[in-house]
Order: C-alpha cells, then sequence, then structure tokens
C-alpha cells in the first residue's frame, strides 16, 4: 500500500518523491558513518615518551590477541609494533589479582587513529592529575607517520608546553595547543641562503604578549624533525625548555600500504 500510494503521489507531484528519497538517504548516512567508524585497521605503531623517560610496564594488544609490552628509548621512536583492531587503540599497565593471583591488564590511556594503514607515531605524556585507581594515567597524541606524509627535510613542532602557544616557524604563522603542527619544508621555511630556522612563540595574555621562547636552529634537509616544546625547567620560569627528535628514511622506504 505504501509503493503504491507513492507511485500514485509522484505521478501528481514528482518533488513529493524526490523529497522523500533525500530524506531516506538521510537516514542512511549515520549508519554508513557508524560502520566507517568500526572498521579494522592495519598499521605499524611506534612510540615516544614527551618526557623523555622510559615508561615501564606499559602493554597493547597485538594481532595474534596477547598484550605485548611497549620498549621506549629516551631520544627515538621505538616501534614498529603491529596493530590490528578497532581504531580507538588500548593501552595497559599489568598487575597480578591481590586475592586470585591473576594477571589483569588495566587501561591507563587510549589512542584514536585516524589512518587505515602505514606508520603512526603515538606520544604519551604523564597526567598526574588525573589518576586512575591509584595509578597515573597518560595522555596520548597521535600523528601520521608515514614517509609521504612526514618526509625528510621538512619540520614539525609539538606543543607540550601545557599552555596554548602563537608564533612563527620561518614565515609561517602557527597556533598550538596541546598538539603537533603540519610539516613545514625546510626549503620553504629556511631564512635566505642560510640553513637555519628563526622560531618563536608568545603566550597571549588578556592585554599583551608574553615571549616564552626564541631561537635559531639548523636543520638537516636530509632529516625529518620535530621540535618539542616543554614546559620551564626552573620553577617561576616563562622560558619553555625544547629538544629536537631526528630521523632520516632511506629512499626505498615506502608508506606500507
Amino acid at each position: 500500500m505504501i509503493s503504491q500510494h507513492l507511485e500514485s503521489s509522484s505521478r501528481k507531484n514528482p518533488f513529493l518523491l524526490l523529497v522523500v528519497l533525500l530524506a531516506l538517504l538521510a537516514a542512511a548516512l549515520p549508519c554508513a558513518f557508524a560502520a566507517d567508524d568500526d572498521a579494522k585497521i592495519s598499521v605499524e605503531l611506534f612510540v615516544f615518551s614527551i618526557d623523555r623517560n622510559p615508561i615501564d610496564g606499559l602493554y597493547y594488544t597485538a594481532p595474534n590477541g596477547e598484550k605485548t609490552l611497549l620498549q621506549f628509548a629516551s631520544r627515538r621512536r621505538s616501534g614498529p609494533y603491529p596493530y590490528e583492531g578497532p581504531r580507538e587503540i588500548n593501552f595497559y599497565n599489568r598487575s597480578n589479582d591481590a586475592d586470585t593471583g591473576k594477571t589483569q591488564y588495566t587501561p591507563v590511556a587510549s589512542a584514536t587513529i585516524d589512518q587505515a594503514r602505514g606508520e603512526v607515531l603515538v606520544f604519551f605524556l604523564s597526567n598526574n592529575a588525573n589518576g586512575n585507581n591509584g595509578q597515573n594515567s597518560l595522555r596520548t597524541l597521535v600523528m601520521d607517520d608515514r614517509p609521504s606524509s612526514f618526509p625528510n627535510g621538512h619540520l614539525r613542532v609539538l606543543n607540550a608546553s601545557g599552555a596554548s602557544l602563537e608564533g612563527l616557524v620561518g614565515s609561517e604563522r602557527v597556533s598550538l595547543g596541546f598538539e603537533v603542527s603540519d610539516p613545514s619544508p625546510l626549503s620553504r621555511i629556511q631564512q635566505g641562503r642560510q640553513n637555519w630556522v628563526e622560531i618563536a612563540f608568545v603566550i597571549r595574555f588578556p592585554d599583551a604578549y608574553e615571549l616564552v621562547y626564541a631561537n635559531q636552529i639548523t636543520f638537516s634537509a636530509t632529516n625529518r624533525s620535530i621540535i618539542v616544546l616543554r614546559p620551564p625547567r626552573r620553577p617561576n620560569s616563562i622560558q619553555i625548555n625544547t629538544y629536537l627528535i631526528e630521523d632520516s628514511i632511506s629512499a626505498d622506504r615506502n608508506d606500507g600500504a
């Protein structure tokens, strides 16, 4: 009866049929997006501790279903660790149940992976103010680490200073919360014929700006570089701390697609 009614109505008013079809299409779209959100991904995980102190006892679920310990290095990425599963990946601490003695894994961090394949770099930062059953939790920041997305001769800035920053990277204006900037080609941001890049960041106050970092840094075009901005070393200082993560991608390395 419904189909007959629509058919009869459409002969009299084609616009009505179009409206009904568009409504049905709109109703189907959320299901399509939900299915995409639930899609399984297959990526290679690399990990790095923003504090530069190796994180002990952090596990993830490997493709074989077993909890696997992540190893951290203080000055470079660690990995790769193969991962297959939902876009949201959990990380765990291991402990033994006091009553049963059985091993249990408690989630202490999670990260959402936007890409379906290739290399992913997950940064971890201690979040002491937000404990998890007496254990410190971890904040995460995910970055597309595929060679095509972040090739040699490019620079990114990661803001882990604890404040929103505004500034210049070469001639490019950058505003960063707790995030990593898009990659900038060194060929575009280097000053004239020099091989250094001028970098400066400020904190904005209601009536003024406060300079918290300024430097001229030399980068190699054969590397890809991430400059990490961290809180000041000394109490009551406004000058933030920085360090550099660098690696080089071989010419025959691809995205693993």
